[in-house]
């Protein structure tokens, strides 16, 4: 499977609160094509977690769009946005993006490692990340290792609770790999 995800923090509605806008690249090319799917998750509730969607799809390809679809994109929404360069808007925000795909080492029915990149907010270019996690060892529906994991949570350094946001974003990923096109 080669999808892609590219997950943006933008006010789309005008509320002063930004929205996660997640874009799903069947063909896993993000660079070169349309989203096939574009959702945007809402928080409507002061705590900032993200309780609304719109734009889902059959995202655990169980044949129909609920509410369970809507929960896929929703906790994406909420994992992705403990990347505090990413989510805050402002003076703070050090990423525009971040792009997810699986690496090309999947063997048997063992799952690809998960590719992470990062995007500075001057970078537009989706074929440069300014920095790429890695997220590998998948054994029963979990990652176990992160190379490469940057200061995830805005604490000033580098440590298990980074790394555990990160597997966490890479198991979020997987778990949405069984979409119906």
């Amino acid at each position: 499977m080669s999808y892609s995800l590219l997950y943006e923090f933008r006010d789309t509605d005008g509320n002063g609160t930004a929205e996660a806008v997640i874009s799903r690249y069947n063909n896993g090319d993000a660079v070169n094509s349309l989203p096939d799917i574009v959702v945007t998750a809402y928080a409507t509730i002061a705590n900032g977690k993200y309780d609304t969607v719109s734009g889902v799809d059959d995202v655990e390809g169980d044949g129909d769009t609920d509410e369970d679809d809507d929960s896929y994109y929703t906790l994406a929404g909420d994992l992705a946005s403990a990347i505090v360069g990413l989510s805050t808007v402002g003076a703070g925000r050090l990423y525009s993006c971040m792009l997810i795909s699986f690496a090309d080492n999947a063997s048997g029915g063992k799952l690809a490692d998960v590719n992470i990149g990062l995007f500075n907010v001057a970078n537009s270019d989706l074929t440069r990340p300014d920095s790429v996690v890695t997220v590998t060892g998948y054994d029963k529906g979990l990652y176990k290792k992160v190379m490469g994991s940057t200061d995830a949570d805005g604490d000033n350094d580098i440590d298990l609770d980074d790394e555990f946001i990160f597997r966490k974003i890479a198991g979020s990923f997987a778990s949405m790999r069984d979409f119906k096109i």
